[in-house]
């Protein structure tokens, strides 16, 4: 990927695809903590992501999310549906979802970019 896209100023590859999974969702978690303001795509939710995300917005960092439907349905579930609901009630948040399968996941954050593709459906909760 590197090849196409060329070597980004300051960058380096914390994971590759030959990483299991749990480094991975470790390091997003650190990434969220650490940002002072977070834009993403994500097409899984945990309970650590619902907290971690809540406790930021909380905080006052900026957040926007994009979520595929599938995971905008699952948020109005318990327990993810209480914590979006006192969510919704800050102007530093915005979530908004999309009609179709988001094969990815993306954190924007102002020290990190983190993306990550899958190919076939995963549920980590």
């Amino acid at each position: 990927m590197l090849k196409e896209i060329g070597c980004p100023y300051n960058f380096k590859v914390l994971y590759d695809k030959r990483t299991k999974i749990h480094n991975v969702y470790s390091n997003q978690l650190k990434i969220i903590k650490n940002a002072d303001y977070i834009y993403g795509i994500s097409s899984v939710i945990t309970e650590d992501y619902a907290d971690s995300i809540s406790e930021r917005v909380k905080e006052g960092t900026p957040v926007e999310l994009i979520v595929p439907l599938h995971v905008a349905e699952e948020l109005k579930q318990s327990p993810y549906a209480e914590k979006l609901k006192i969510l919704k009630n800050y102007k530093n948040f915005q979530l908004k979802s999309k009609n179709e399968d988001l094969k990815m996941g993306l954190i924007v954050t102002d020290k990190c970019l983190a993306l990550n593709t899958r190919k076939a459906a995963l549920n980590m909760t």
